[in-house]
């Protein structure tokens, strides 16, 4: 088997094909859903080889190509965000051939430009021996789950091996929580009754960990680590208020409300493109300049979020839309917020 980085790419590109050809010949919404089940990983795994294997090298050996990897990298934020909003709709949605189609499309450009242009460029200016390099990377990358769940590794009774470190990183906690978050979208959107009241109470809860964490830890590592950290961070920050202000709306009308559900739909596409934006600019460099023991221990952190941010309403409010959530939906993440400083200071002492 090949090592060479742009062959194993290339064999990427063949099943990528062969999947979106699967899908086009579908003739039911079954067949179709299964298809798309199957291009999500695909296209997951190529684009994790790429971003973490390929780009990074290529940009470091070959700066005249600087450009060329930045514009593939938004191809791929593009493909990533199509991928997201996919994986939360039903196939009988209007919607879901049409966004599949222009996923095709997008990936389809991308792989061929990639072929016809930018491979020639990187295999004349790239050694054998580095591309091979590069390629054996990307395989252990599919060997270690490339995204997938890892297999469980203490005993059932909790306690760890005494010779094992800790392996889960501050950015794998916040991906599962991205993928947490898609889920109890999902699950808001279908549910009815008090079902539905109660998935919104989880992801409004959710998304106030999450987002606390970030802020009160991880952004500012981005800040002092990243090269131009202080302008990614800025602009998630940004990202993250606008989806308060559509967050507070939705709860001050409440899940019963006619509207609920166009603008719920309009806070899943923003929450998960800011999810995108995260992983594509700030996760996979905090992973490449940050020291890995400092990732490991800001799970801590993110943890302490989980265990201080209030999970139940108060006592006495009885109503539907006052339940949904533990007081208004930005007091919790005010509260959250507090809560986590004062964990991270107490820590510090």
């Amino acid at each position: 088997m090949s090592t060479d980085a742009i062959v194993l790419l290339r064999e990427d590109h063949k099943e990528i094909r062969r999947l979106f050809r699967e899908f086009q010949s579908a003739n039911t919404p079954a067949r179709k859903a299964a298809a798309v089940r199957r291009i999500l990983p695909a296209l997951a795994t190529y684009r994790q080889r790429e971003d973490e294997c390929m780009y990074p090298q290529v940009r470091s050996l070959l700066p005249e190509l600087d450009r060329d990897v930045l514009e593939n990298s938004e191809e791929h934020h593009v493909a990533e965000v199509l991928c997201a909003e996919l994986a939360t709709m039903k196939p009988d949605d209007e919607r879901f051939t049409a966004k599949t189609t222009v996923l095709i499309e997008t990936v389809t450009r991308h792989i061929t430009d990639e072929e016809q242009d930018w491979f020639p460029q990187v295999r004349k200016g790239l050694g054998r021996k580095q591309l091979q390099d590069i390629g054996a990377r990307m395989i252990t990358l599919r060997k270690n789950g490339s995204g997938k769940k890892k297999p469980r590794t203490t005993p059932t009774n909790g306690a760890a091996p005494k010779d094992a470190a800790p392996k889960q990183d501050v950015v794998d906690l916040l991906i599962q929580q991205h993928n947490q978050i898609r889920d109890l979208f999902l699950e808001v959107e279908t549910a009815t009754g008090k079902a539905k009241h109660q998935a919104f109470q989880q992801l409004v809860r959710l998304l106030a960990v999450h987002e606390t964490a970030e802020e009160q830890a991880v952004h500012p590592v981005a800040r002092l680590h990243l090269d131009g950290g202080g302008a990614i961070v800025d602009a998630r920050l940004a990202e993250e208020h606008q989806a308060k202000q559509t967050l507070a709306a939705l709860e001050e009308m409440g899940p019963d409300a006619p509207e609920f559900p166009r603008l719920l739909d309009d806070l899943r596409v923003s929450v998960l493109e800011h999810a995108s934006h995260e992983e594509a600019y700030e996760f996979r460099y905090l992973r490449r300049d940050v020291p890995a023991a400092e990732l490991r221990a800001l799970v801590k952190v993110v943890k302490a979020a989980e265990a201080v941010a209030p999970t139940h309403p108060h006592p006495g409010i009885e109503s539907a839309t006052a339940n949904t959530l533990a007081g208004p939906a930005l007091s919790l993440f005010d509260r959250t917020k507090d809560l986590v400083h004062n964990t991270i200071h107490r820590g510090k002492r």
